[in-house]
């Protein structure tokens, strides 16, 4: 994080820190018996290099941590309020943010990349290999009904596909 500069860390540290807080908002919220599910719309356009799209929180995990995503989201606070300077030699605060990354990654189950960042883009990744010697029926490496933000690497290797069998790679009926 350190390398990407004042502007893309503070506009990172923002992005983190307003995920942060909305993050304990709604586990408040849980708490209090205000029932908060579904997916949720994470946009960092300003902040991430690539996006991240709906996800789908792990309450449990949220839970869990925070605590430590209330320390880190208040040792961040007055960067993301602009009260101090963002300055990316600031190990302290470049590693609370990082350690916040982590954490937000953990819970929405998907890679968050600050933009400049020298890392694979925001969004979750799929990587599914299939490697047999024969195929009597059918054989995916990945079936879905929907796609969205997500990077899919899908491999099939088969010696045989006997007489009415089949081995796809991906197959999607929506890649929204």
């Amino acid at each position: 994080m350190a390398s990407i500069g004042a502007v893309a860390l503070s506009e990172g540290i923002r992005f983190l820190y307003s995920q942060a807080t909305e993050l304990l908002r709604r586990l408040r919220a849980r708490r209090e018996g205000r029932i908060v599910e579904g997916e949720i719309l994470v946009d960092g356009r300003d902040a991430l290099d690539g996006s991240i799209g709906l996800v789908r929180i792990d309450y449990a995990r949220a839970a869990e941590q925070s605590e430590a995503i209330r320390d880190l989201s208040r040792s961040l606070g007055e960067y993301a309020e602009g009260i101090e300077s963002v300055d990316p030699t600031n190990t302290a605060m470049v590693q609370s943010a990082h350690a916040l990354r982590q954490l937000l990654e953990t819970v929405y189950g998907r890679r968050i990349t600050l933009r400049g960042e020298s890392r694979e883009r925001s969004g979750a990744t799929v990587d599914v290999e299939i490697t047999s010697g024969q195929v009597d029926g059918y054989v995916a490496a990945v079936r879905a009904k929907r796609v969205g933000n997500a990077d899919v690497n899908a491999r099939v290797r088969v010696d045989t596909v006997n007489s009415g069998a089949e081995a796809v790679g991906l197959e999607v009926d929506d890649l929204g």
